[in-house]
């Protein structure tokens, strides 16, 4: 538009004296460039209702004077037209501008939801994030020093100005997690608001285990999966615009997380299970094996398809119970199981070397 206003200066200047038809379509066109761009322009109030070129043709006091001194006065106008563009450009800019910073400060984010219980695993996590270029302005992980909520800040205040509509979110689900109130509303309100998650699950948790309004089981996975930790870094590779870091290096921190994790995680499945099941005796008359289970916790849990390994003659044989019950806080009981006949005789003569249990804590 800026340059088609140019243009139109240079054919008023160029409209002869005589050609009347010429000058009022050339002041019309100006006009209509001054309604789009400020309905309220005086040039559109001077020179449209008061007839202004009109005014110039009929004035037979100084003939061309008069006509040559209104065209100029007709470019002044369009000049200050052009002054309003400029302004309206500039103002646009400024806006473009803020908005831009202000995506720039949402962008670089990553907020890890977890809870306090499960740090244990998820601290190297944090390491193997910082190793892709990320450091505390970054990442928001309230468990470690530095890392969490500044000091003196009100925490819902921090989250809802930090978990926008740019804030990646990465969930670390767990039994710890869906049994604490602040972590599902913390999910509830970032996965309304953030435009890319990311959700491990953590050792004894199941996709089974995952309930709620809200439900990440498209993207969840284990977090011992090394597949799905090189797309995280793949993503915020991009995301972050960082330099990427080399594949084999990438590989080596990788690997070391994982086989760190897995051996992590077998403390804390000691530290976290609320369980604990034993062989009590068999019963041979009707081919069933007896069974104990005791809720160690301080809450209601429910326990299901209990799994018992017994070493066999150098190889394991495993009964697979499919049973349900719900046990009060430091509950005990003895259950009963009829394993058949073909396995009863395996195992009547193994030892039961482990079990497993699945859980919800209620």
């Amino acid at each position: 538009m800026k340059r088609n206003l140019i243009n139109l200066k240079d054919e008023i200047m160029k409209v002869s004296y005589e050609d009347e038809a010429e000058l009022k379509r050339v002041i019309d066109k100006a006009i209509m460039y001054a309604r789009v761009i400020n309905p309220n322009s005086e040039f559109i109030s001077d020179i449209d209702s008061n007839n202004f070129y009109l005014d110039i043709w009929d004035s037979e006091v100084e003939g061309i004077k008069t006509w040559e001194k209104g065209k100029i006065i007709v470019c002044n106008a369009i000049d200050l037209i052009l002054e309003e563009i400029e302004m309206i450009e500039a103002k646009i800019n400024r806006e473009e501008e803020n908005d831009t910073e202000k995506n720039s400060e949402k962008l670089k984010r990553i907020f890890i939801s977890h809870k306090s219980e499960d740090s244990l695993l998820i601290d190297g996590f944090v390491e193997l994030l910082e190793a892709l270029g990320l450091n505390h302005e970054h990442i928001i992980y309230t468990s470690k020093d530095g890392y969490g909520i500044p000091f003196g800040d009100n925490i819902y205040d921090y989250l809802k100005a930090t978990l926008n509509d740019e804030t990646m979110m990465i969930f670390m689900l767990s039994n710890n997690y869906y049994k604490s109130v602040a972590c599902l509303n913390e999910m509830g309100a970032s996965w309304v608001n953030s435009n890319k998650s990311f959700a491990f699950m953590l050792p004894m948790f199941s996709y089974q285990e995952i309930e709620g309004s809200i439900d990440p089981r498209g993207i969840a996975s284990l977090l011992s999966n090394r597949h799905k930790l090189t797309e995280l870094k793949n993503f915020i590779t991009e995301k972050f615009e960082l330099t990427p870091i080399r594949d084999e290096i990438w590989e080596e921190k990788r690997n070391k997380f994982v086989d760190e994790y897995i051996n992590k995680s077998e403390q804390y499945c000691i530290i976290n299970k609320p369980y604990k099941v034993q062989f009590y005796k068999f019963d041979e008359t009707n081919k069933s094996l007896l069974y104990r289970v005791t809720n160690n916790s301080d809450n209601r849990v429910m326990f299901r398809n209990i799994e018992l390994y017994f070493e066999v003659d150098g190889s394991e044989e495993i009964v697979k119970i499919v049973d349900s019950k719900i046990f009060q806080p430091r509950e005990n009981c003895v259950r009963i199981y009829d394993v058949g006949e073909e396995l009863f005789e395996k195992i009547s003569w193994g030892k039961l070397t482990r079990n497993s249990c699945n859980y919800k804590t209620l």
